[in-house]
């Protein structure tokens, strides 16, 4: 997960911190709530109008689970990765930071119903997978890294099973540029 950082004098208090699930695809719909410009009703936008998380106290995401596609996309088309709270799932991994030559870049594809699982507040490197996919998970009745608190096996049993239910509901990609609308007449 990396930073987002918000400067709004007089609206957004100073040295507020958040650590709800927000993505680029929310900047459209929350600069338009933000600005009282109701967007158009005739089309499905894949941001969420976040502007709760800037304005409020403990404001909430409007995100259940987020999506991401690209870069090492799953086998079937389907989003890559997902994040829902603390927790982040791969349906594809690619070479990481080190890069590869192409056409040698081979990406790691995990099962639709058992993605790589990490909870990125433990582990913000996701260097430890919290599911069976890695030798170094802790056997027992918890499982996490090994540095940091024991999450309860059924905590990321749960977690796992909603992203990947969440997922299975899920069945339309998402739009390329959520704000297409404003590059097409109208109508089309």
């Amino acid at each position: 997960h990396e930073a987002g950082f918000a400067h709004w004098p007089g609206t957004i208090k100073p040295m507020t911190r958040s650590a709800e699930v927000v993505g680029s695809l929310d900047l459209f719909p929350t600069a338009s709530a933000l600005a009282g410009i109701p967007l158009p009703t005739d089309r499905v936008y894949d941001g969420r109008d976040m502007s709760d998380v800037l304005l409020q106290d403990n404001g909430k995401s409007k995100h259940e689970v987020l999506f991401m596609y690209g870069g090492a996309a799953a086998d079937n088309g389907g989003p890559g990765a997902a994040r829902m709270g603390p927790w982040k799932a791969y349906w594809a991994t690619g070479p990481g930071l080190g890069g590869c030559d192409w056409p040698t870049c081979k990406k790691i594809s995990y099962p639709d119903e058992s993605p790589l699982l990490f909870n990125v507040r433990i582990d913000p490197s996701e260097g430890i997978p919290l599911n069976p996919w890695s030798a170094k998970t802790p056997s027992g009745n918890s499982t996490g890294p090994t540095d940091g608190p024991p999450i309860p096996a059924e905590e990321v049993q749960a977690a796992l099973t909603k992203i990947v239910a969440v997922r299975q509901q899920t069945s339309r990609p998402l739009s390329l540029l959520p704000c297409l609308w404003l590059l097409t007449p109208s109508g089309a």
